[in-house]
C-alpha cells in the first residue's frame, strides 16, 4: 500500500509481488529523481528501498535516507513509520518488497531491448550468452551480452561495468537502468545470466523475456537456498514467472492468422532434453499455453536417412536424436586442429510453432524426457519439413561447451527473421535452409572462446602436453571438464589412484580448492570426482574469504585419504601411511595457489593435461576481507614463460 499526505496517496496493491497499479504510480515515476537501496546514494527527490539482506537492516537507514531529501521509502508491510518521517513523504508497504522494487524499477527506467533472453543453469550460463551474442552480432543484430564477465557489446569481449556491482545478475534497479541505456543506443537483444541469487532475490522482475534457456542443473550455493527444493524453485521463476505471455483471450471466432499473429508474441522456453529437471519444468509450464517449447540434445552417434540404423557409438541416446526439436549428432573431433564437426537437424514444425502444438496443446508433439519420437520422425530418417545442416564445425572440443552451444542456436533461430513463415509449405524449405546454412556455418566456425572457460595453453618444450584453465567450481562442472580431458587423452583412470597401466605420460592432473561461506557439502564431493577421473591431485585454496582455509583444505581431503587407506595391498598401505604425511604423488595440499599451479605444471610430463578449476576468469583471490589481484591464466602463463624462457602469448580458449 502507499501512504502520505501528497497527491500520490492511493491505494496501490503491492502484496504477493503484484505489480504495483499504474495509475496509482504514474506521477510518483514520473516525479521521481532516482531510486537506490544505499542511503548514501538517496539524491533529493528519489526513493529509498530500505531492504534487509540477513546482516543489515534496511530500515535502520531510513533517518538518513530522509536526511538526504528522499521523497518516497519502500519497506516491509507492517514496518512502523518513523516519528520524524515528513508528512509529505510517500511511504510504500509490500509483503514482498525486493519484487515490488524491481517492478518499480521496470517501469522508471521503461525502455528495454525487444529481445531480452534469460539464460540459467548451474554451469554453462556464460558460454551460452557469450556465443549467443555472437551469433547474433554476426546476423548483423545490434546486441549485447550481462552476466559473470560483465557487459559484452556487439561482439566484443565482455568487460566490467563502473558502477555495477559483481553479481552474475545485477540488482534490479541497476539492471533495468543498464537496460535502458543500451535500449536507447540501438541494443535490440540482449543475453543475460540468470542466477539462482538474482530469481530468488526478484532481480530479474519487471523483466519480460522473449526467451528462456535451460543448461542444466546440479548441486550449487545450497549455502544461500539451504535446500535442493529451493533452489530448483528458484532456477524454475525464470520459467513460470518472467515470460512474456499473449494475455488476449483466444475465442472461436478468432482466425488461424489471428491465432498465429499472437502466438508470435509469446515466449520461447530451450531446454535440453536429457536433463531430468527439463521434464519438471515441462510439467510446471504445461498450463501456460502462450509458452512456446524447444528442445536440444547432444548425441555422439551417426544419423543416417532412409533405413540404416544410427550408430550410436557407445551413447544410448544416439537413436533419439530425432525427439528433440534442434540435435547435433555425427560428432567428430579433430585433435590436432583442435576442431568438432557435426551435423544439425531442426525439426521445422517447432521453430514454427503455433498455439495448436504449444505445452498445453499437445504436449510437444508428445515427446517427453525418455525420447518419445517427435512428429512421427525417428532415427531412420528426416521429414521433408525438417531442416538438416551438415559438415558443421566449431573451433572447441568440449562436448559439454556443445551442449551450451546448442541453446543458443535454438533462441537464435526462433527469435530471427530465418526462422520461416508456418504458412510455407512444408516441403517448401530449401531457400530457408540454404540461408540458415550461410548464417550459421561462417559464423560457427569462428565462435571465439571464453575467458576462463576451457582456456588452452600449450606447453612448448612438452609439446603434447596442455594446461586448462576452466572456471568449474561446482561437482558436476568438475566432471564435465575432467572427462572431456579423459576423451581428449583417449584413456581411462588407472586401477590405482595416480597410476596409469604401463604409462608414464598421458595422465590427467587436477588442482582445485573449494570457496569459503559457500556449500560445504560439495566439497568432499569433488574430491571425489576428482579421485575418480584424475591420476594426480592438487588441492590448494579457491577464494577462502573469512573462513579458515587449512579447514577448507581438510574437508576436501578428508574422502582421498579414507580412499588410499582402504587399499588392500602392500604397496597401498605403504600409500596410506604416506598419505597421512601429504608426501605422495596421488594427492597433496599446497595452500599458496600460486605455489600449487606452479608445482603442477613442473610435474607434468609429455602427453599429460592439467586442469586448473575453480577460479576461471576471476582476477582477484578473496581472503578474510579483502580482495588481492590474482588470475589463474596469468600464473600459468608466466611459469610457462619461466620454464621454456619465451613470451607465450595470452592462451588459447579453444585451440587444443
Amino acid at each position: 500500500m502507499i501512504s502520505g499526505n501528497s497527491s500520490y496517496n492511493a491505494s496501490c496493491n503491492a502484496s504477493g509481488g503484484e505489480s504495483c497499479n499504474a495509475s496509482s504510480l504514474t506521477g510518483l515515476l514520473a516525479d521521481l529523481q532516482g531510486m537506490t537501496s544505499d542511503s548514501r546514494k538517496v539524491c533529493s527527490g528519489g526513493l529509498f528501498a530500505a531492504l534487509s539482506d540477513g546482516k543489515l537492516d534496511g530500515r535502520d537507514f531510513i533517518p538518513d535516507a530522509l536526511a538526504r531529501g528522499a521523497k518516497a521509502v519502500l519497506v516491509l508491510e507492517g514496518s512502523p513509520k518513523p516519528e520524524s518521517l515528513p508528512s509529505d513523504t510517500i511511504w510504500l508497504e509490500s509483503k514482498e518488497p525486493r519484487r515490488y522494487l524491481a517492478e518499480l524499477a521496470s517501469r522508471y527506467h521503461s525502455q528495454k531491448p525487444e529481445h531480452i533472453v534469460a539464460i540459467t543453469g548451474t554451469n554453462g550460463k556464460t558460454s551460452s550468452v557469450i556465443f549467443l551474442q555472437q551469433l547474433w552480432f554476426a546476423a548483423g543484430i545490434q546486441c549485447a551480452s550481462l552476466g559473470t564477465l560483465g557487459l559484452g557489446r556487439d561482439g566484443g569481449e565482455a568487460q566490467a561495468v563502473e558502477g555495477l556491482d559483481s553479481l552474475t545478475t545485477p540488482e534490479p534497479i541497476a539492471l533495468h537502468s543498464l537496460l535502458a541505456k543500451l535500449a536507447s543506443e540501438g541494443v535490440t537483444h540482449c543475453a543475460l545470466e540468470a542466477s539462482s541469487h538474482g530469481l530468488a532475490q526478484h532481480r530479474l522482475d519487471g523483466l519480460r523475456c522473449s526467451a528462456a534457456v535451460l543448461t542444466n542443473l546440479s548441486q550449487d550455493h545450497l549455502d544461500y537456498h539451504k535446500t535442493w527444493d529451493n533452489y530448483r524453485a528458484a532456477k524454475k521463476r525464470l520459467f513460470s514467472e518472467l515470460l512474456q505471455e499473449n494475455t488476449e483471450e483466444n475465442t472461436e471466432e478468432n482466425t488461424e492468422e489471428n491465432t498465429e499473429e499472437n502466438t508470435e508474441k509469446n515466449s520461447w522456453v530451450v531446454l535440453p532434453i536429457d536433463e531430468p529437471f527439463a521434464q519438471e519444468i515441462i510439467e510446471d509450464i504445461s498450463a501456460k499455453h502462450s509458452v512456446r517449447l524447444l528442445t536440444t540434445r547432444v548425441s555422439e552417434g551417426c544419423y543416417k536417412q532412409g533405413n540404416d540404423q544410427s550408430n550410436d557409438q557407445g551413447n544410448d541416446q544416439g537413436n533419439d536424436q530425432s525427439s528433440a526439436s534442434l540435435n547435433a549428432f555425427n560428432l567428430r573431433i579433430d585433435e590436432e586442429r583442435g576442431v568438432m564437426h557435426f551435423s544439425l537437424l531442426f525439426a521445422h514444425k517447432d521453430f514454427c510453432q503455433s498455439k495448436s502444438n504449444s505445452p498445453q496443446g499437445t504436449n510437444h508433439e508428445g515427446t517427453n524426457h525418455q525420447g518419445t519420437n517427435h512428429h512421427g520422425t525417428n532415427h531412420q530418417g528426416t521429414k521433408p519439413s525438417d531442416i538438416l545442416l551438415e559438415n558443421m564445425q566449431v573451433p572447441f572440443v568440449e562436448r559439454f561447451q556443445l551442449n551450451n552451444l546448442l541453446g543458443a542456436i535454438a533462441v537464435f533461430v526462433a527469435l530471427s527473421g530465418y526462422r520461416a513463415s508456418s504458412k510455407v509449405r512444408d516441403a517448401d524449405h530449401s531457400p530457408h535452409q540454404r540461408e540458415l546454412e550461410l548464417a550459421l556455418k561462417n559464423t560457427l566456425a569462428n565462435l571465439k572462446g571464453v575467458r576462463g572457460r576451457m582456456q588452452c595453453f600449450k606447453h612448448q618444450k612438452l609439446k603434447r602436453a596442455r594446461i586448462f584453465v576452466d572456471f568449474a567450481h561446482t561437482p558436476q562442472a568438475l566432471e564435465f571438464v575432467l572427462r572431456e580431458a579423459r576423451r581428449l587423452l583417449g584413456s581411462s583412470p588407472g586401477s590405482l589412484p595416480g597410476r596409469l597401466p604401463e604409462r608414464l605420460s598421458g595422465r590427467l592432473l587436477c588442482l582445485f580448492g573449494c570457496g569459503g561461506e559457500r556449500d560445504r557439502e560439495k566439497r568432499p564431493i569433488m574430491a571425489e570426482i576428482a579421485a575418480k577421473l584424475a591420476n594426480r591431485i592438487y588441492i590448494t585454496d579457491d577464494n577462502p574469504r573469512r573462513e579458515q582455509p587449512a579447514a577448507i583444505r581438510k574437508e576436501i581431503l578428508k574422502p582421498l585419504i579414507k580412499l588410499a587407506q582402504e587399499q588392500k595391498t602392500q604397496e597401498q598401505q605403504t600409500q596410506a601411511k604416506q598419505l597421512e604425511e601429504q608426501q605422495v604423488p596421488f594427492f597433496c595440499e599446497i595452500d599458496d595457489r600460486k605455489l600449487a599451479i606452479e608445482k603442477a605444471i613442473g610435474d607434468m610430463l609429455d602427453g599429460d593435461i592439467l586442469i586448473v578449476a575453480g577460479k576461471g576468469h576471476e582476477r582477484g583471490q578473496i581472503i578474510g576481507e579483502l580482495v588481492r589481484p590474482f588470475d589463474d591464466a596469468s600464473v600459468v602463463r608466466a611459469t610457462l614463460a619461466k620454464i621454456e624462457k619465451t613470451d607465450i602469448g595470452n592462451g588459447d580458449a579453444v585451440q587444443v
